[in-house]
Formats: C-alpha cells, sequence, structure tokens
C-alpha cells in the first residue's frame, strides 16, 4: 500500500530506487533476456526452415498435380487411334523417367522432413500433413500410370485388330471376284479347258483355305477386345454400359477396388465419369481409371462378318466345282451315247465280247458319275436330265438291239459259207458224205437254238434286274436326301414332334417298299442259273455278273444305313424331347421368379424409413429377402446345368446327322451343299448365361443394400452409444464424489489395519506354540510306526491319497496357466480397443482433409464447365464450316455421275467385241479338242482296268485279313471257356472256406459271450469301487482326473482278488493263460493263483518289467541349470535339435507311452499332445510310432500284427523300423501287440514277431545300426550305447540324458583333428554374410587357416587360396597387419573363386559324385525328377558343375564330358535361356526369366522355378553380363512385381519339387542347401544321400557304408574336415553339422 504522508512516501520512493537499479544489474534479468534472444532465433531458424520445406512440398504438389491433370483429361476413345496410340506410348515413357527422376528428388525431400520431424520442429504435424498429402497424390499418380500402361495395351490391340480385320476382309473381296472372273463356264466349254479349270480351281481352294487361319484368329481376338465407342459421350448404348475399375479409388467413404465392376450413368465430362459401382453407390470416378471390358460387339461383329464372307466364298467354290465336275462328266457320257449310237452289226462282229462289254460298260459308269455330279449343279435343269436319261436308254436299247441280232447275223454268214462247200463238195464227195455232212448241220442248228434261248433268258433276267435296281435306287436317293436336308434340330417342342412323325412315316414307307429289294435279289439269282447253263464256247453272249451283284450289295447296304439313321435319330429326338421340356419349365419358371423378387427388391429400396424401428424392419425384409434369392442358387446352378446337357445333347445330334452326311458324300463321292449351321446349343447356353447374369445381378443388388441397411443401422446404434456417453460422464462425476467419501472412510480403516497387526502378532505366536506341539507328536508317531506297517489298506489309502495330491497339483498348475492366459488375452483386448480408438481419431482427420479436397474439386469442376462452355463454341462455329463443305461435296458427286455413265457405255461396247473374239478362238480349238478328247478316253480305260485289278487284290487281301481275325476270335473264345471253368472251380472251394469260417464263427462267438458274462461282472464290481473313490473326492472337494496316467517307477495297480485270471498290460488286461503260453508264468503259479496263494499284484511286481512302463531314456538332465526337462521342452529352449528329439520321442512312443519326467507320469501320444510334452508337428509320427505297441492292421487280411511283421510286409520303412525294434529291445523286450505285454526273444522267434537275421542285424556293431545321436559329442550310437552314457534320476528312478555345460572347458581326446576360434564373428551387412576366422589343426600338427561363412557353411582355405592365385602374399599381409576387414577379404576370395553350387553327396568314397552324371540316376542314389531339377539349378547359375573341377560347363561342353546325356541336355535348355536371357523377336532385346514369364516366353511353373534358384544363390541374373540383381533392383527394373517379389523372399513356402537322397522326403531347393555340407578344397556344397549299408538297410538315420565308411568328408578331402559330418545321424534342422571348440 502507498504511504500516508510525504515522508513515508519519500522511503517508498527511495526504496523503488533501489530495487530498480538493483534489478537492472542484476545477472538474472540478463540471462533472461538471452535467453529470450535465443528462443527469438531459434524461432526465426525454425520458421525459415519450414518456408522453405513448404515451399519444396508444394512445388512437387503442383507437379504432381500438372502431370495428374494432363492424364485426367486424356481421351482413351477410339477416335484418332492410330495417330495417338504411338505419341503416346512416347509421351509414357518420357513420363516414366521424369517419375523416376522425381522419385529421386522426393526421397531427398523425405529425407530432410524425416530430419525436422526428428529433431521435433514446433510445425511437425503440418509438415507432415504436407509430406502426407504429397505422398497421397504421388500414390495415385502412380495408380494413373498402372492405368495408362492397360490402356495402351488393349488400346493397340484394339487398333492392331481392326487393321487386320479390315484387310482380311479386302482379301476376301479380291478372292471373291477372282474366283467369279476366273472359273466361268457352259456346255460349249471344252472337255481339255474343263479339266484344267478343275485343277486350278483345287489349287484356288488351298490358297482360300490359308485365309481361314487368319479369320478364325480374329474370331478367337475379338473376344478379348475391350470396347472404346462407349466412351464418347455421343455414342448413345441401348443398354446399360458395364465399366471395370483398373486400380482402387475412394470418394466420401464410397469406393471401387481393382476388378471391381460398375455401371456407366455419364460419361459427358471427359475426366470423370458417374458410374453406379458395387452396393449401388453412385460415384465420379476418373476416366482413367475406367475401362470397358470385353466382348467389344463391333469387334465380334466383323470377325463374324470376315467369317460369314469366308464361308460365302467356299460355298461359291462349292457350286462352282459341282458345276465344273457335272459338265466333265456329261461330256464324257455324251461322248459314249454317239459312239454307241453309231455301231452297226459289221462293227460289232468284228470286236471281241470284251471289247463291246467294255463299251457298254463306260457308259454305264460315265452315266451314273453324270447322276452324281449333277445333283446341285446349276448347269442342268430337270427336263435336261431327263433328256439325258432318254438319250442314256436309246443308246442301251440300240446296244441290246445289236447284241440280240448278232447271233443270227452270225449265222446267216455261216450258211452262206457252208452252203457254198456244200456246192463244192457235190462235185468231190458221194451221196453218203452229202447226207453225213447234212445231218451234221442239222445237229450243230439244233445247239445254237439251245444256247440262244438260254442267252435270251438271262438277258430277259437282267432286265428286270435293273428296273428293280432303278428303282430301289430312286427310293433310297430319296430318302438319303431327305436325311440330309436337317442339319441340327430345333428348340421349338412342336417343330421336334413334327420331324419325329415325319421319320416314323420315313420309316413305314421303307417297310412297305421293302419287296423291292427281295425282287431284285431274286432277278439276280436268276440271272446267275442262266449264265451257268450257257455253254463257255458260245462266248459272244458272256456278260459278268459280279458288276450287277456289287451292284445289289451296295443298294441293301445304302437301304439298311437309312433304317439305322431313322432309328437312331428317332431316339435321340425322343430324349431331346424329355431334357427339352424339362429345361423350358425350369427356365420359365425361374425366370417369372427372377421378376417377381427383382419387383420385391425395386419396392424395398424404394421404401424410405423415418425411426430405428421401420429401419429395424425393412433390415429383416430385406435379410429375408437375401435368403431367399441365395437359397435358389442351386436350382440356378440346375437349370445351367439341363441347358448344358440339351446342348450336349443337341450337339451329339449334330454330330451325327454331320458324320452321315459325310459318310454318304464319301460313299457316293457327290459334295453335298451345306448350309451356315446355326446351331441352337449356342442359343441354349446363351439363354442360360444370361439367366445366370440376371440371378446374379439381382443377388448383388440384394447383399449391397443389406450391407447398407446394416451399416446405416450401425450408425444410429453408434449415436446411441454416444448419447449413452453424455450420460457415463455424468456418472463419472458422481463417481468422484464417491471416491472422496471413500478416501474418508480409508483413513477410518487404517487403524483399524493396525489393531489387525496386533492381532497377527498373537496368532504367529501361537502357531510356533502348536508346532512345538506338533513335533512332540512326531516323536510319538514315529514310535507307532511299527504298528501302521501292518495296516496295508491305511497304506494303500495315503498312497491313494498322494497320488491325488499330484493329480491335484497338476490341475492347479493347470488353472494357473489358464489364468496367466486370461490375463495375456484381456491385455491384448485392451490394447486392440486403444488401437481402434487410435484408429477413430485417425479417420476423423482423414475426414477433414477429404472435405479440403471435396471443395478443391468443386472449384476445378466449376473451371472444367467454363473450358466446356468455349468448347461448345468452337464446336458451333466448325459445324457451320462443315455444312458449307457438305454442299460443296454433294455437287463434286452429281460431276461424277455423269462421267460414270459414260465409262459404263464404253465398258459395254468393249464386253460385245471381246465376247465376239472368244467365240472365234473356241472355233479354233474345238479340232485340237476333239484330238485331246480321244486321247484322254484311251488313258481312262487303262485307268479303269487298273483300278479293277487294285478292287481284286484289295478283295483278296480283305479275305485273308478277316479270315486270320476269325481264327483270333475263336482262339479268344476257347480260352474265356476255359477260364470260365477255372473261376467256377474257384467259386466252388471258397463257398466250401465260407462254410468253415461261419462254423469257427459261431463257435468264436459262444465263447466270446461267456467271456462277456464274466467281463460284465468285473465292470460291476469296478463301477461299485469308483463310486466309493468319488464320494471320497467329494469328500475333499477336488476334481477328478479323467485322464489316464501310470507313473515310472511306483506304479500302482489296484489288487486284484485271487479268482479274477487278468492283471494289467500295456495298454488292457492280460490274462494269465497269455503269461503262461509267453513263458512269463508257469503252471505252478497258474495253480497258486487258484488256491489264492498268489495274488495279482504279486504277479504284476513280479512282472513289472513285462507289463508295466519301458526302461527308456525319460528326459533331458540340464547341467547348467541343474533341472530336469521333457525332450520337447528341451528342444524348444535350444538345447536339443528337431532331428534328435524326433528319434528319442519315438523310441519312447514305440516302448510303450511317453514319459513325463518331471511329474513321473506315463502316458499315451494323445495324452501327452494334450499336455503340450509334444508338439502338433511330431504328433502324426509319433503316432505312427505308437502303432509298434498298439500293432499295425494288415491291409491284406485286416489283422493286428507286430513291429517285425511290419517292417517284413513293407508296411514300415525297414531302417526305421529296425530303429523302433532296437528301442523296444532296449528298454525292456519285444511288445507283443495282441497279448498287451512284453515277451522274450525265443518266444518272439516262436510267435514270428522276430527271426535271427534281424537279431543278426540288431546286435551288429558297425556304424549300420548306430541311429541314434549323442548331442553331447555329436557321435552315432545304438539305443543301448546311449543309454549307457545316461544317468538315473535319484528322485523317480528315470534314465535321463545329461546335457554337459557348454560354459566349463573340454579337453578332445577322442580325436586328434581339433578346430579353434580366433577372431569373433563379423556380419558384413551388405551381403548379409557372418564371416569368421578359424584354425584346424591337422593330424599331422601342422595348422591350417580358413575363413568361414557361418550362414550357408561356405569355407576357404586361405594357403590353398594363395597356391591357386586367387590372392596373394601381399594381400594377407594387410589382413593380418588389420589394413583390410574380414569382409574385405573375404569378397576378394569370394569375387575370384567360382560360386559354391549344389551336387549329391554319400558318405562313401565311390558314392560321392555329382548329380550331373547319368550314371548317378541309373545306381538309383537320384530319381529323374529331382536330378533335373538339381541340374536346372545349376544351368540357370550358370552352368553345369564339373564336380571334381568345380568348373562350370555349357550344355554341350557338359554332354561332351558325359556329365549329362543327351536327353537331359535337351531338357535343361529352357534354364540355360534363363541364364543367357530370352530373345526378343521384336527388339532383339535379351529378356530375363522374370521378364520372360510376363512376355509368356516362359511357361510360369519352370520359370517361378528358376527364380528361386537365382534368388537363393545370390540373386537374379541379368542376361548377357550375368551379374546378380537384388529383389529391389528386379522391381524397380519392372522385373517384378511387389506380389512376385513378396513370394520369392517367402522362402519357407517354396514349393517342395526335389526328393531328398536321404530321408526320401519331398523337399524344397532352399531345405536341400540348408542340409549340405561344403567341400573344403573348392567350397562346393554338397547334398548327402543314403547308401545301402552292409546289411542292406536303408536308413534316413544312417548314410554310412558299413566296415568301409570312414569319419569325415568325401575322398580327396583332407583330414582336418569336421568329424562324423558326412555318417550318422545327422539333424536337418541346422545348416552347419559341425562343432567348434574353443581353445
Amino acid at each position: 500500500p502507498f504511504g500516508e504522508d510525504a515522508e513515508t512516501i519519500s522511503q517508498q520512493i527511495l526504496n523503488h530506487n533501489k530495487f530498480h537499479s538493483s534489478v537492472q544489474r542484476s545477472q538474472e534479468v540478463d540471462r533472461a533476456r538471452d535467453e529470450l534472444v535465443c528462443a527469438l532465433k531459434a524461432s526465426c531458424v525454425h520458421l525459415r526452415d519450414l518456408q522453405s520445406i513448404i515451399e519444396e512440398i508444394s512445388r512437387a504438389i503442383m507437379w504432381v498435380n500438372d502431370r495428374e491433370e494432363e492424364e485426367l483429361v486424356f481421351d482413351w476413345g477410339d477416335k484418332n487411334i492410330d495417330t495417338y496410340i504411338p505419341q503416346k506410348q512416347e509421351s509414357y515413357s518420357k513420363l516414366m523417367s521424369d517419375l523416376e527422376e522425381k522419385e529421386k528428388e522426393l526421397n531427398k525431400l523425405k529425407a530432410k522432413v524425416d530430419n525436422l520431424l526428428r529433431t521435433q520442429h514446433p510445425a511437425s504435424d503440418k509438415i507432415q500433413a504436407y509430406m502426407d498429402t504429397l505422398q497421397t497424390q504421388w500414390s495415385w499418380l502412380l495408380q494413373i500410370t498402372k492405368c495408362i500402361h492397360v490402356h495402351l495395351k488393349e488400346n493397340a490391340a484394339y487398333s492392331q485388330f481392326f487393321k487386320e480385320a479390315n484387310e482380311t476382309y479386302s482379301r476376301l473381296q479380291k478372292d471373291h471376284e477372282s474366283i467369279r472372273k476366273k472359273f466361268t463356264c457352259d456346255k460349249n466349254t471344252p472337255l481339255e479347258n474343263l479339266t484344267e479349270m478343275l485343277k486350278n480351281l483345287e489349287k484356288e481352294k488351298d490358297r482360300i483355305m490359308e485365309s481361314k487361319r487368319q479369320v478364325q484368329t480374329l474370331v478367337n481376338k475379338s473376344k478379348s477386345i475391350v470396347c472404346l465407342k462407349p466412351r464418347n459421350p455421343e455414342e448413345k448404348s441401348s443398354g446399360p454400359v458395364i465399366v471395370k475399375a483398373l486400380c482402387d479409388f475412394k470418394q466420401d467413404q464410397k469406393g471401387i477396388l481393382k476388378g471391381d465392376e460398375g455401371i456407366l450413368k455419364d460419361n459427358s465430362q471427359r475426366s470423370k465419369w458417374h458410374v453406379t459401382g458395387p452396393g449401388g453407390l453412385e460415384m465420379l470416378i476418373p476416366s482413367v481409371c475406367l475401362f470397358i471390358p470385353p466382348p467389344n460387339p463391333l469387334s465380334i461383329g466383323l470377325a463374324h462378318k470376315n467369317e460369314q464372307y469366308y464361308e460365302a466364298i467356299m460355298s461359291i467354290w462349292s457350286q462352282l466345282y459341282i458345276n465344273i465336275k457335272s459338265l466333265i462328266s456329261w461330256q464324257y457320257c455324251m461322248k459314249d451315247v454317239q459312239y454307241i449310237n453309231s455301231l452297226t452289226l459289221s462293227m460289232l462282229s468284228q470286236m471281241r465280247p470284251e471289247e463291246y462289254r467294255n463299251i457298254i460298260k463306260n457308259l454305264e459308269l460315265h452315266y451314273q458319275e453324270f447322276m452324281r455330279n449333277c445333283l446341285g449343279s446349276e448347269m442342268f435343269s430337270d427336263e435336261e436330265k431327263r433328256k439325258m436319261e432318254m438319250q442314256y436308254a436309246g443308246a442301251q436299247s440300240h446296244y441290246d438291239r445289236l447284241v440280240i441280232q448278232l447271233p443270227n447275223y452270225s449265222k446267216t454268214r455261216a450258211h452262206r459259207i457252208q452252203s457254198h462247200h456244200i456246192i463244192i463238195s457235190t462235185h468231190e464227195c458221194s451221196v453218203t458224205s452229202h447226207l453225213g455232212m447234212e445231218y451234221q448241220a442239222m445237229i450243230s442248228s439244233q445247239c445254237f437254238h439251245g444256247d440262244l434261248f438260254v442267252c435270251v433268258s438271262r438277258l430277259s433276267a437282267l432286265q428286270a434286274l435293273l428296273q428293280h435296281l432303278l428303282q430301289a435306287e430312286d427310293i433310297v436317293k430319296v430318302h438319303e436326301a431327305r436325311l440330309t436336308e436337317k442339319e441340327t434340330t430345333s428348340l421349338d417342342l412342336n417343330e421336334v414332334e413334327k420331324y419325329h412323325m415325319t421319320l416314323k412315316t420315313m420309316k413305314a414307307e421303307l417297310e412297305q417298299k421293302k419287296g423291292v429289294l427281295k425282287a431284285m435279289e431274286t432277278e439276280l439269282s436268276k440271272a446267275v442259273h442262266w449264265n451257268s447253263q450257257i455253254d463257255k464256247s458260245f462266248h459272244q453272249c458272256d456278260v459278268d455278273l459280279s458288276r450287277y451283284s456289287e451292284l445289289v450289295g451296295q443298294m441293301t447296304d445304302r437301304w439298311r444305313r437309312i433304317v439305322t439313321q431313322i432309328d437312331s435319330r428317332v431316339w435321340d429326338l425322343e430324349k431331346q424331347e424329355k431334357q427339352l421340356n424339362h429345361y423350358k419349365q425350369t427356365n420359365s419358371m425361374i425366370n417369372k421368379w427372377i421378376q417377381e423378387t427383382r419387383q420385391r427388391q425395386d419396392a424395398l429400396q424404394i421404401t424410405k424409413f423415418n425411426s430405428l424401428d421401420s429401419l429395424m424392419d425393412q433390415l429383416n425384409q430385406q435379410k429375408a429377402l437375401y435368403s431367399e434369392i441365395k437359397g435358389k442358387k442351386e436350382k440356378v446352378d440346375d437349370v445351367a446345368k439341363d441347358a448344358d446337357t440339351c446342348a450336349a445333347s443337341i450337339k451329339d445330334y449334330e454330330l451325327q446327322l454331320a458324320s452321315y452326311s459325310a459318310g454318304l458324300e464319301t460313299l457316293l463321292n457327290i459334295p453335298i451343299k451345306r448350309t451356315m449351321l446355326q446351331s441352337p446349343s449356342t442359343e441354349l447356353r446363351q439363354e442360360a448365361a444370361d439367366l445366370q447374369s440376371h440371378y446374379i445381378e439381382l443377388l448383388t443388388r440384394s447383399s449391397d443394400y443389406y450391407k447398407f441397411l446394416g451399416e446405416m443401422m450401425k450408425n444410429m446404434e453408434e449415436l446411441k452409444v454416444k448419447m449413452r456417453n453424455t450420460k457415463i460422464d455424468l456418472l463419472e462425476e458422481e463417481l468422484k464424489r464417491l471416491k472422496d467419501n471413500l478416501k474418508d472412510q480409508t483413513h477410518k480403516n487404517q487403524s483399524m489395519e493396525d489393531s489387525l497387526a496386533r492381532y497377527r502378532l498373537e496368532l504367529t505366536q501361537s502357531k510356533e506354540e502348536l508346532i512345538s506341539m506338533e513335533e512332540i507328536k512326531r516323536t510319538q508317531a514315529r514310535q507307532c510306526s511299527t504298528t501302521r506297517e501292518s495296516l496295508d489298506s491305511t497304506q494303500n489309502q495315503l498312497k491313494n491319497l498322494q497320488d491325488e495330491v499330484s493329480r491335484l497339483t497338476f490341475l492347479i498348475e493347470e488353472e494357473k496357466r489358464k489364468r496367466r492366459l486370461a490375463e495375456d488375452r484381456y491385455t491384448t483386448q485392451q490394447e486392440e480397443y486403444e488401437l481402434a480408438v487410435r484408429k477413430r481419431q485417425k479417420e476423423l482427420e482423414e475426414l477433414s482433409l477429404s472435405k479440403s479436397q471435396f471443395e478443391r474439386a468443386i472449384k476445378e469442376k466449376e473451371r472444367e464447365i467454363e473450358r466446356l462452355q468455349l468448347q461448345l463454341q468452337d464446336e458451333a462455329s466448325r459445324r457451320n464450316a462443315a455444312e458449307l463443305e457438305t454442299s460443296k461435296t454433294s455437287m463434286m458427286i452429281q460431276r461424277s455421275d455423269a462421267t460414270y455413265k459414260n465409262i459404263v457405255q464404253e465398258r459395254d461396247s468393249l464386253l460385245v467385241k471381246m465376247k465376239l473374239l472368244q467365240q472365234d478362238k473356241d472355233k479354233q480349238q474345238r479340232s485340237e479338242d476333239e484330238l485331246r478328247r480321244i486321247k484322254l478316253s484311251l488313258e481312262s480305260e487303262i485307268k479303269q482296268k487298273q483300278r479293277l485289278q487294285d478292287e481284286i487284290d484289295k478283295i483278296t487281301k480283305d479275305f485273308k485279313y478277316w479270315k486270320s481275325q476269325y481264327e483270333l476270335k475263336e482262339g479268344q473264345i476257347r480260352q474265356s471257356e476255359a477260364d470260365k471253368d477255372k473261376v467256377q472251380r474257384d467259386r466252388t472251394s471258397l463257398q466250401s472256406e465260407i462254410q468253415r469260417l461261419t462254423a469257427e464263427l459261431r463257435s468264436l462267438e459262444e465263447r466270446y459271450k461267456s467271456r462277456l458274462q464274466s467281463s460284465d461282472k468285473e465292470i460291476s464290481e469296478i463301477t461299485m469301487k469308483k463310486e466309493s473313490l468319488e464320494r471320497e473326492l467329494r469328500m475333499l472337494q477336488q476334481r477328478p482326473v479323467l485322464s489316464c496316467r501310470c507313473t515310472q517307477t511306483s506304479q500302482s495297480v489296484s489288487e486284484s482278488s485271487s479268482q479274477k485270471l487278468t492283471v494289467k498290460g500295456l495298454r488292457g488286461e492280460v490274462s494269465l493263460t497269455e503269461l503262461v503260453d509267453s513263458n512269463l508264468l508257469d503252471q505252478t503259479d497258474l495253480d497258486k493263483v487258484n488256491r489264492g496263494q498268489l495274488t495279482g499284484k504279486e504277479i504284476e511286481d513280479r512282472l513289472r518289467s513285462y507289463l508295466g512302463g519301458s526302461d527308456c531314456i525319460a528326459g533331458i538332465y540340464d547341467e547348467a541349470n541343474g533341472r530336469v526337462l521333457p525332450f520337447y521342452q528341451a528342444m524348444k529352449e535350444g538345447l536339443l535339435r528337431r532331428g534328435t528329439t524326433l528319434e528319442l520321442l519315438e523310441a519312447q512312443a514305440s516302448s510303450g507311452f511317453i514319459i513325463d519326467p518331471v511329474n513321473n507320469v506315463c502316458m499315451t501320444v494323445e495324452e501327452a499332445w494334450r499336455r503340450a510334452l509334444v508338439g502338433k508337428e511330431f504328433k502324426d509320427k509319433l503316432l505312427s510310432a505308437e502303432k509298434a505297441v498298439t500293432g499295425y492292421k494288415d491291409p491284406a487280411t485286416g489283422k493286428i500284427i507286430s513291429l517285425f511283421q511290419a517292417i517284413e510286409k513293407e508296411i514300415i520303412e525297414k531302417g526305421h523300423g529296425i530303429r523302433l525294434l532296437e528301442a523296444q529291445i532296449a528298454s525292456g523286450g519285444i511288445i507283443d501287440p495282441k497279448g498287451s505285454h512284453r515277451i522274450d526273444v525265443e518266444v518272439a522267434y516262436r510267435k514270428g514277431y522276430f527271426d535271427r537275421e534281424m537279431n543278426d542285424i540288431l546286435t551288429y556293431e558297425g556304424d549300420d545300426t548306430k541311429g541314434f545321436f549323442d548331442p553331447n559329442t555329436h557321435e552315432n550310437l545304438t539305443y543301448l550305447q546311449l543309454k549307457k552314457r545316461c544317468i538315473k534320476d535319484p528322485k523317480t528312478g528315470l534314465i535321463l540324458l545329461p546335457l554337459k555345460d557348454k560354459k566349463t572347458p573340454k579337453h578332445t581326446t577322442s580325436q586328434k583333428n581339433t578346430l579353434r576360434k580366433r577372431r569373433v564373428v563379423i556380419v558384413d551387412p551388405d551381403t548379409e554374410c557372418e564371416w569368421e576366422e578359424i584354425t584346424i589343426e591337422t593330424s599331422d600338427g601342422s595348422n591350417r587357416l580358413l575363413i568361414v561363412d557361418r550362414k550357408t557353411g561356405t569355407q576357404y582355405d586361405i594357403q590353398e587360396s594363395i597356391d591357386r592365385g586367387v590372392i596373394d602374399r601381399q594381400t594377407l599381409d594387410k589382413y593380418r597387419a588389420g589394413t583390410l576387414t574380414i569382409h574385405e577379404f573375404a569378397g576378394l576370395i569370394t569375387s575370384k573363386s567360382s560360386n559354391s553350387e549344389l551336387s549329391i553327396c554319400t558318405s562313401s568314397p565311390e558314392d560321392v559324385a555329382s548329380c550331373s552324371n547319368p550314371t548317378q540316376m541309373r545306381r538309383g542314389i537320384v530319381d529323374n525328377i529331382t536330378a533335373q531339377r538339381l541340374l536346372e539349378a545349376q544351368v540357370c547359375t550358370g552352368g553345369v558343375v564339373n564336380p571334381a573341377t568345380g568348373q562350370r560347363l555349357a550344355l554341350k561342353d557338359a554332354v561332351q564330358q558325359s556329365l549329362i546325356d543327351e536327353d537331359m541336355s535337351i531338357k535343361l535348355k529352357p534354364a540355360q535361356k534363363a541364364y543367357a536371357g530370352f530373345e526378343d523377336v521384336k527388339t532383339k532385346r535379351k529378356l530375363s526369366a522374370a521378364e520372360a514369364i510376363k512376355e509368356k516366353w516362359l511357361p510360369y511353373e519352370a520359370g517361378q522355378r528358376f527364380l528361386e534358384f537365382q534368388y537363393l544363390t545370390g540373386g537374379l541374373v541379368e542376361p548377357e553380363t550375368g551379374h546378380r540383381v537384388s529383389i529391389e533392383e528386379a522391381i524397380r527394373r519392372g522385373w517384378l512385381d511387389g506380389k512376385g517379389a513378396q513370394k520369392l523372399q517367402d522362402t519357407r513356402n517354396y514349393i517342395k519339387n526335389l526328393t531328398c537322397p536321404k530321408t526320401k522326403l519331398k523337399i524344397s531347393y532352399k531345405e536341400a542347401m540348408d542340409n549340405c555340407m561344403v567341400e573344403e578344397n573348392n567350397g562346393m556344397k554338397m547334398l548327402q544321400a543314403t547308401s545301402m549299408s552292409t546289411k542292406g538297410i536303408s536308413s534316413p538315420y544312417n548314410v554310412s557304408s558299413g566296415s568301409n565308411s570312414r569319419t569325415g568328408s568325401r575322398a580327396g578331402s583332407r583330414t582336418g574336415s569336421r568329424s562324423g559330418s558326412r555318417r550318422g545321424s545327422v539333424d536337418y534342422t541346422s545348416s552347419v553339422s559341425y562343432s567348434y571348440i574353443s581353445s
């Protein structure tokens, strides 16, 4: 306060001045000012940094926006497509190069931003927001580039297709015009010209057929051409236009994913289209992100137009071919008719019978050929055909008259000559001779008249035969023509029924006219009969009847084929009618249902809702409708199946019609005219496809609307939750008030806790007194122990209680574990909730960002509208100019019409002149044609003769063939009869055997019924005991343990009464008689049991080793930590390897039980898996091993057999089975699976469970039988040897395998070779190698320096590298001086050494070889597929590796050196191309394997395999240079996409396409590389293979070669290699199988 008087005020002023001066001189003020200045400077620096980084980001965003704007407004329609495609390809490549340069700048910018964020810039949130915007825009631009790539590819295919289609159409037009101009003919055309024309026409067909491939290719391509016309907004489509997304796009909580389809609503804007996406949501999507997928109606229509044009040309060709053939046959026929009509009796009498018979035969052949060829010909009308028939009949009648008059003419000539002889002879002979001559003449005259009668009869029979033949042929031709009229069926049931009735009518007509066939055969038999009556000397009237019999046979066969065809068609039509009727009913029903359901869906979508209840009702209605639609899927599928069935039936029917027409065409040599076949099957399939598309559309609409309603329901519920949250806030305030009250209460409770502490102190004092009292009681209890020993029943109860306590402790631990799991689950749920909250906040931030983007888009849209208005004005001006241009063009068209009329008149006058010239030319050539015609007739006669001879030879061959077939069938029939007798005998023997077995079955049933009664009694007693035990447990308030357990050393078996004849075995009850049969008890023991002198408990105690748990290795004793562990737990903690763990667990399972060494509990594999004593990965293998106890099922008989019997029958692999058998014997004896107990070896011999040979194998102590691995010494041992190295647990008495403490120093005395580390491991970050330097001491005492990659096992000998010239001494001195690091030194060696590759090796010297040698495949070391895959890995990474030298060889050199054969070389050529490169046909550039897969030059499966090989051996190979490329570089070059790169890097899921030469299991190439060993001399990786042991056992755990095997690597390796790396049991979970011993 201020002073009241002047003195106090002056004093206050003085004090204030002093304080002010002290403040000015104060250091604190100076310090505060300096801090403020520093803060201002720092703030200024921060502002400048912010300004610069925001400007850089803004410039980058503007650049990205400019590129985006350019691409968004580009028109990808079909206008000027041929012009803009090359320009756009060039601009696209420039854009991609600009993006690469820009990406480098953005990476630098991102580094700056990260630095600012790392230093906690005050405006970090703003910088991060700008950077996120840039990242979003950049990602969007990259998405657009992908879309551009697709557009370029599809539009280029569109342009190329229409070019090729138009060129093809032009070429077909030219072919059409050339055919019509070149091949014109009529009846006046000479025969030679027609023949030449026919040859040229056939050549023309071959040329036209070349267009067929192009037409078919275009038809196939047309189905994959995209639609570009609808992209133009001026194009109006009749139906909805479907668009497909090329990339993901989101807008205002709406989105469309890549590959999703939508409906185009409006594309008036070029840059953005209005689209209805999935779920009926409408949105604006950039047009560059969309394309209109195939099919394109224009491309399909053009392709079909070309196809139809081609078919039309082929039909024109067929018509021309028929016309020319008919003209040729007509001219031949007319020539024969004219020649026959010119014949006279004198000319005929001078010919031999064969000559004039050939004349009439030629006429008949030519006439038949004419009748065949004139079918469908345009050259001959029906009137001309009848005229030709009359001429043919006239020529035949003329010939027949001449032939009939020929004998009379010959007779008159003979009489004249004879009369002259008689007149002369009257002067020289007597009357008697004259009378004799007259008598002789009369006799000859009578003979002549008899032959003449027979000849006339034969001719009349032949005439009748010909008439019947003509009638039959007419009938057959009519029906054949009617059958070839139909090429397909109809979908109209009335038409199908109508044609069905037509076929039945045709068959009835044929049955009525069947008498024609019989009359024809009768007349033929008459002609044959009269022909046999004619004297052979009467040769002038011989007739060849074989031709007529052949014609009759042909006619009969054609008649029969018609009947068969009609029956087949009737049956097919009946079947089609049923199928079609069923399909039509179901199809109409489903269509009707779809229409109704669509109306219901529309009604639901139109309905508006105002409240949550109405929304809930609509959601339920939509859910019911959606479930109904979904339930109809099976019916829709049934309709589609019915359609497919009908279509397949129609196709089969069409194929049958086509085959009949083709057979008829081949038989008659007549081309049948065919129309363009429009199969109803395509219409059916299209109809079914439309039905399915309508159904899918309805289902999609229903599901999308259902999801929409569900999301709306969810949003409304969230609103409710928000309202509820406000109430919760109020409640929280109330809670705070209550907490304050609670604090007051706690103060009051504090005093009460103090008094409680005092009470507790008094309680502890009383407890101490109680303990002293209990000690006094224990002393008294010790004195009473002697009396308690006699109480057996009390002792048994105590044991039971102890077991119960152990069970309860186990359950408590289990409950604790479950509680921990529940706590972990709660924490994870809490973390997920927090994550969801953060995600919600992030979504709100994204919404605010999208809002700003939306406002910016609206502004851009306004600018776009202004630009479009300007374009409309320009378009109006261009339209006015176009109207002026059209008026000018119309005047030019009128002028061109006048000139065209003048040209047509000149052309007509020239054509008249050309016709006159052609007529003059024809007259000159007629004389030449006549000469050629004569020559051709002679040639045709010679050919006819040769053809007849060929037919005779063919008939002879056919007769011999059918004769041999008949003999073969007879032999087969005899064999089948013999087989039938044998089967009958076997059947009777089987029936007798079945009767015998039935009798045995009845006796067994009676025996087991009696046993069942006794077992029922035992079960009732057991249940009573169980109930008493349960009552005791309830009293103790403890849950019963459901799992069955038995202890290893202190098994408790309830004592059976002396009357019971069974004891407890390994898996069930064992009868005492079984024990007597197995020589485990004798008859005296059985008598003692019956007398009550021997109890079941005593028997179980005595035979514990045979009936109870095994004496196998129970677990691991960890010396480092002094604890007992199960094998699986030891493996999970890294103390045991996977293979060793599996071996020891299999030994336990095959010996009886899996053992818990901690709790001393035995259990089955299933129980052990439930208690997590074994993992899921071991479960199946251990269940298989457990069958050694429970028995294997014989697949032939179904009986239970032992382990040894399963080995004998090859049910289990021999080597694996011997290991299990060895474990059984070493742990107590061979197990009898039927008896459920162990037996001695002699008893096993007697029961067939063992034999001497197997005993010799197991007692042999060579390396072949050492199938178990000591993890301490890395030696291979037998199970018995491994047990001897175990210790006994003093608490439980179990056998435990000790694991030595690796921290304590070890002294190795068993081996001379030692290995010590000299330098710590150094990891090379570039190559990801773990290099270390080691020194080995060889057996001769010398030291060798090596560097080893611990990841791959690759090792290099430094001295050897110096000797080979890979490095020099100076490099070694630099490394020792520390100038070079270890990975630099290793890099110098590896860069000059050959890459290590994978080969196959075994432990024996003769088996160490690469798989490239074909002899290894023949020896069975590796199968063909595995060999090929391993060689492919070598070839696709550089070449075949010679295992002797380590040199890389090309395929040709490898074949010359006999490393591979020619066949393998051919198979490996694609792999060689994967290394050398695939040549691109267009660019002549070498493509890598990844690029070849993209361009379809390399099949995907083989290509993926080659990429895996290259990636595992160092990286993908670049062609031409051979350099390796990383995955990141391959993605940058465009070789791989993200998915392909991820698949290559996921080595765990590589395909297992190799068979391990050792274990015979399927492995991948990565696993094969991990299982390899490294050669010391050349660094090559060698894959281990299984060799056959001296006892003939192939074991997956033993690759030794018996007594000849030796420790170390293969022949040629130094003795300093790791011990035991190629023999004994090898664990495949580690890539390096040797150990290092510290020096």
